[in-house]
């Protein structure tokens, strides 16, 4: 809080268009203030801090905790979906939240997007000359089985838009919880992997599920499957998964996400016959950005008005998302 006004100090990393509406919530309550990209945690006056992941750039999970913090903040927003690729001290303030489900109706069309083209067998189908006119049989998603590991905002969004397809669908959730939608049956983690004719990972990167894709989970797929990936690409064994699509158990792999990212130019990712590689782009879309600026705005006039049970996304330091 400063001291000159007995206002809230409001730290903030956000571009001008975002501001604006910032300030309109902020009212006569608080001061926002631009923190410089030097110093992207802010400093010990500051009672709130709004930052978002192209600020913090350079910031990882080893980054050195700041000396004295988190001070007197009490609140931090982040304006991504998952924070697993920032320090764990980043959950020490009171209060921290996400923009989770900002990003959720633009992953889940990128996902019917390749489980069609899956199906229908693009690009390959494409004719570019007289010797590719070809008609082979094409699939569909109808009776199929869709797994989402994971049941959060994206999983239900997943869901939602494939329900009009006549799809199956089953979800395997943390501790096995129930889904809370009559159309999608909660399973096992055996039954997802074994029934899934496309399993969508969909799930946080925690200590938990780091991994959870290895050689053992692949082989429990039935041959011919698809796995789709747009979550963390650490989620996934890679070695094990190349082995899997060589060994011609797996049909397919979506992968939006990789690790590193991106990976390096000699990768086998690149060029594997039976990967769909994209840039981490899942997100991308026309309301994904106002959608996130939606929940700051949302998070910021609860929090002014004290109020925390009404603010959207907030990070179990438990779960660790």
């Amino acid at each position: 809080m400063t001291e000159d006004d007995g206002k809230l100090l409001i730290l903030h990393q956000h571009p001008p268009e975002a501001v604006a509406s910032l300030e309109a919530v902020a009212g006569g309550q608080a001061r926002l203030r631009a923190v410089p990209p030097a110093s992207p945690f802010g400093g010990p006056d500051a009672d709130a801090l709004l930052t978002f992941p192209a600020a913090m750039r350079g910031i990882g999970p080893d980054t050195p905790r700041p000396t004295g913090w988190p001070w007197q903040l009490r609140w931090v927003h982040f304006g991504s979906t998952g924070i697993d690729r920032m320090p764990r001290w980043l959950l020490e303030p009171e209060l921290v939240t996400v923009s989770r489900g900002a990003q959720a109706d633009a992953i889940a069309e990128y996902v019917v997007m390749m489980a069609l083209a899956f199906e229908k067998r693009l690009p390959q189908i494409l004719a570019h000359s007289p010797a590719a006119w070809a008609q082979p049989p094409l699939g569909g998603l109808s009776g199929r089985t869709v797994g989402l590991l994971g049941f959060g905002e994206i999983g239900r969004a997943v869901a939602a838009r494939l329900v009009p397809f006549g799809v199956r669908l089953i979800a395997h959730r943390r501790h096995g919880a129930r889904t809370g939608c009559p159309k999608v049956s909660a399973v096992t983690f055996d039954e997802l992997l074994a029934e899934s004719d496309h399993l969508v990972i969909c799930t946080p990167l925690t200590d938990e599920t780091r991994g959870m894709i290895d050689k053992s989970a692949l082989a429990a797929m039935h041959r011919g499957a698809h796995l789709i990936n747009v979550a963390r690409g650490a989620i996934i064994d890679t070695d094990a998964l190349r082995e899997a699509l060589d060994e011609d158990r797996l049909a397919m792999a979506s992968l939006d996400v990789a690790v590193p990212e991106p990976p390096p130019e000699d990768h086998w990712l690149y060029t594997h016959p039976r990967v769909r590689l994209t840039g981490h782009v899942s997100h991308s879309g026309p309301l994904t950005r106002q959608r996130g600026q939606d929940i700051l705005a949302r998070n910021l006039r609860a929090f002014l008005q004290g109020r925390a049970e009404d603010m959207h996304g907030v990070v179990s330091r438990e779960a660790g998302y």
